[in-house]
């Protein structure tokens, strides 16, 4: 699968290695970042939709893991050391099979609610997604957040698709790397070993 070997075509496999990593790793950080920020109005949203708060710092935990593992691997390219780079294979795919679990699953409890939603669940939602002005305006945003609902969830979808379409991409290609580097010091060893015999 030579066209698996890199996930930047026009850069060596090592340069394509490190850009993608680091795209990976900035992406991380500020997925991490933002959700940090962001614990209370998340907790409450995740409470209301019916996704208990656990979810959401198991999550949190997993990206911060996540964060890590990319900067061990990106210093592990950059430096050319597998011990760095090794735990990625597994790890990262642990991290894969999770995502696309929790994805999953968010996408069916959110399906289940907004299929099911009641005019109170809708109300407590609108207070912490619609700004209150005048009483009418405020009805109507609400009545138009409710429309809204099914689109946000469908965007929610094809966003998890996307997401993990890339992560699948960068798991393989890097991956692919991280072999071709394991094996490229298996031959010198070898190399070693035969001279040594002599």
């Amino acid at each position: 699968m030579a066209f698996l070997d890199r996930c930047c075509c026009c850069l060596s496999k090592k340069t394509s290695a490190i850009v993608c990593t680091l795209l990976m790793f900035l992406s991380s950080i500020y997925s991490l970042y933002s959700n940090i920020t962001n614990i209370s109005g998340s907790v409450n949203l995740l409470e209301q939709i019916g996704i208990h708060k656990a979810y959401f710092y198991v999550a949190i935990a997993v990206k911060t893991i996540l964060t890590i593992l990319l900067l061990c691997v990106l210093i592990g390219i950059g430096v050319d050391k597998l011990s760095l780079m090794k735990p990625f294979k597994i790890i990262y795919a642990i991290i894969l099979i999770y995502g696309l679990a929790s994805n999953i699953y968010s996408n069916i409890v959110l399906s289940l609610f907004i299929s099911n939603i009641t005019e109170e669940q809708l109300q407590k939602l609108c207070k912490l997604y619609v700004p209150e002005t005048y009483e009418e305006i405020y009805k109507m945003r609400c009545r138009e957040y409710g429309r809204d609902l099914p689109v946000t969830r469908n965007i929610a979808i094809v966003s998890a698709v996307i997401g993990f379409c890339i992560d699948l991409l960068y798991y393989i290609t890097t991956k692919n790397y991280i072999n071709s580097v394991e094996k490229e010091e298996k031959e010198v060893e070898d190399l070693k070993n035969v001279e040594n015999a002599y």
